[in-house]
């Protein structure tokens, strides 16, 4: 299984491009269901069943030593390793699919400032200063659109259409 894995991981750098980082993780991850499966008797991959994952997921949604967004994240590894190894014809049929990672939870933010810590806000960048002018256009922008910070500082003068009142976002995130 350790062979494989390193399989899976070699074509995550490689052919994906993923970062080594996310693959550290993810061997990580994938390490924690290989070793539940050696511990219930199941040494070869193609013994893996839909079972043996289910209770792999059972025993990762009762452990309260892991957030909700690292379960996502580790039954979502072994999904995907599962998957590769069943596109690329190391399994016969995928156990991987039995695994449901849990809904992703969305919390309203705590401290929303109100109207008057806004217009506060917009108070503070100098405007008799070029810098303080363009603290505020960029605070405006931020505050009035979508954009993430990293989309606005990838920003170029062509991207910007003042008769339209338009910012052009290059590879954004979604």
């Amino acid at each position: 299984m350790r062979t494989l894995k390193a399989k899976y991981l070699d074509f995550l750098l490689k052919t994906k491009g993923v970062s080594e980082k996310y693959a550290d993780v993810g061997s990580i991850h994938i390490d924690k269901a290989i070793k539940f499966l050696e511990e219930n008797g199941v040494t070869d991959i193609r013994q893996v069943t839909r079972k043996e994952l289910d209770k792999f997921q059972e025993k990762i949604m009762r452990d309260d030593a892991y957030a909700n967004v690292t379960k996502q994240n580790i039954l979502m590894a072994v999904a995907l390793f599962f998957r590769y190894l069943f596109d690329y014809g190391f399994i016969k049929y995928n156990p991987g699919l039995v695994i449901e990672p849990p809904r992703k939870e969305h919390h309203i933010p705590r401290n929303i400032m109100n109207e008057e810590e806004i217009k506060l806000l917009f108070t503070l960048p100098d405007q008799n200063d070029l810098l303080g002018i363009r603290d505020l256009c960029i605070m405006s922008l931020l505050y009035s659109s979508a954009m993430r910070t990293k989309e606005l500082f990838n920003l170029k003068l062509d991207d910007v259409d003042l008769v339209r009142n338009q910012a052009m976002v290059r590879r954004p995130k979604n």
